[in-house]
């Protein structure tokens, strides 16, 4: 034998949740996760107003950003 190397593997996160403004859910929103040392991802919330971000890194700060719809 030459040799032992631990491989602990780390397994990945959802982030997930749902938004809604007095009682409604904010449909069709942009929503944006900044890990860090991350890339940025990006979704849409459904119809009932939730997002989910698959594979995210467990462990790392992370911040939620949900950008308001265009105006006219």
């Amino acid at each position: 034998m030459i040799g032992e190397a631990d491989f602990s593997v780390q397994p990945l996160a959802d982030i997930s949740g749902c938004l809604r403004v007095q009682g409604a859910p904010l449909v069709d929103r942009s929503v944006i996760l900044k890990q860090l040392g991350e890339r940025r991802k990006t979704t849409t919330t459904d119809v009932g107003g939730c997002y989910t971000f698959n594979e995210t890194v467990p462990g790392k700060p992370f911040r939620i950003l949900i950008r308001s719809p265009e105006g006219p």
